[in-house]
């Protein structure tokens, strides 16, 4: 059983990845489907810390940047027109899920402050028989940064 982590580098995902490597490091991808327009510093820390788990990045893209979305759309996405979060993350990950050719789990970085987003998510998922699994929102945790830093 394979343990997929939608990994942005962000601090859900990276909190995630965290919880799951723990318990599956020899069978865990952390699975990033990049927009090819974040911020420098993000692509830093999304290396730096797959560095620290010992686990490498696979990333499934579509090769445009949202920029390039922008141009063949003809306007700019929205929460009504999320074409940049289909067609760079969700259709990329789809890609990615159907080329799997042993069991797997899908985890997402939702916190529980997202549970809503999560019941979606699966219901999605699960119409293309994908198990979701959302660690911080089972653990009940929605300040992973402030853990991550430690901070009190």
């Amino acid at each position: 059983m394979k343990h997929i982590i939608l990994y942005s580098g962000g601090a859900n995902s990276a909190f995630t990845a965290f919880m799951v490597n723990s318990e599956h490091h020899d069978d865990t991808i952390l699975l990033h489907t990049p927009t090819y327009s974040e911020h420098p510093d993000a692509d830093r820390f999304r290396k730096q810390f797959a560095d620290y788990l010992d686990l490498p990045i696979t990333t499934q893209a579509d090769g445009r940047d949202i920029w390039q979305l922008i141009k063949d759309h003809h306007c700019l996405p929205s929460d009504r027109i999320p074409f940049c979060s289909d067609e760079l993350k969700s259709k990329q990950a789809m890609k990615f899920y159907k080329s799997m050719t042993e069991d797997f789990i899908v985890y997402l970085g939702y916190d529980g402050t997202e549970w809503r987003r999560a019941q979606r998510t699966s219901a999605r998922l699960l119409h293309d028989g994908i198990k979701a699994e959302y660690p911080l929102i089972k653990a009940e945790i929605s300040n992973q940064l402030r853990i991550l830093l430690e901070i009190d």
